[in-house]
């Protein structure tokens, strides 16, 4: 999802850019080259920000589900959701 943050760095970068594409003076070409490659790396970063936090939660659940399993082997006696829920300090729901 794109921030508020994010989409007023974009619109702004796309407002100079459309401004100094309508400009004629001496060194619009290499403005605009340069413009339009900051708005090329905004939408970069935007997808990196989006693909790490991708990963991280990945990573999250791969941590949750071992420490699940770990605690499933190491109980002796059947016990409820609620209980393995609070011992991985997660919700009952996100559990299921």
């Amino acid at each position: 999802k794109v921030s508020k943050f994010q989409k007023k760095e974009l619109f702004e970068t796309v407002s100079l850019l459309h401004r100094s594409f309508e400009n004629t003076c001496s060194h619009k070409t290499p403005i605009v080259n340069g413009l339009f490659s900051t708005l090329i790396y905004r939408f970069v970063n935007i997808y990196s920000d989006a693909s790490q936090s991708a990963s991280e939660l990945k990573n999250q659940s791969a941590v949750i589900y071992s420490n699940f399993k770990k605690l499933i082997s190491d109980s002796t006696f059947l016990e409820t959701p609620s209980f393995f829920a609070k011992k991985l300090n997660i919700t009952t729901s996100h559990l299921n």
